[in-house]
């Protein structure tokens, strides 16, 4: 006996393809730039530096922002940041049960800083200084998070503390 075949069901397209993420995304592109591999090897790694994709870095360069994911993406890493310092902080507090108890508000904020004086050094094209934060955010961190000073090994270099 031979039965019949049903015709195949029509498959069903993900709800999201062919639809664009931007109104006419594909005719707003920017061309092609040329450049040596060398400028393109700098590029790159001022974008991984930074933790953005190249793409975001040049826009957030030319235009201020890297775009609407890219800063979701920064405010969620804020979010995680905060989250684990709020988890160092409370283990920390049963080893100092005189250590103040703060609202996520606070680690939220505490991030945020960080982020900003990060942003800043790498604005002034001082992405080698980085690591030289480390004593200015200790300092905060122990200000809010302990509400304790921390002293200081030597005073800010001239020009220090103003933001442009």
């Amino acid at each position: 006996m031979i039965s019949e075949v049903s015709s195949p069901r029509p498959k069903n397209t993900a709800p999201w393809r062919g639809r664009r993420r931007v109104k006419d995304a594909r005719t707003k592109l920017i061309p092609p730039i040329r450049c040596t591999e060398q400028e393109r090897v700098a590029i790159k790694a001022a974008a991984d530096q930074a933790g953005l994709s190249v793409g975001a870095f040049l826009r957030a360069s030319a235009l201020g922002s890297a775009g609407p994911r890219a800063v979701r993406r920064i405010e969620a890493a804020q979010h995680s940041f905060a989250r684990l310092n709020q988890a160092w902080h409370e283990r920390a507090r049963r080893l100092n049960p005189d250590w103040p108890q703060v609202p996520y508000q606070a680690y939220y904020a505490l991030a945020g800083a960080t982020t900003e004086l990060v942003r800043t050094e790498m604005r002034q094209g001082r992405i080698g200084t980085i690591t030289g934060l480390a004593d200015t955010l200790i300092a905060l961190f122990l200000a809010v998070l302990a509400a304790q000073p921390w002293p200081s090994r030597e005073p800010a270099p001239a020009g220090q503390g103003r933001v442009p």
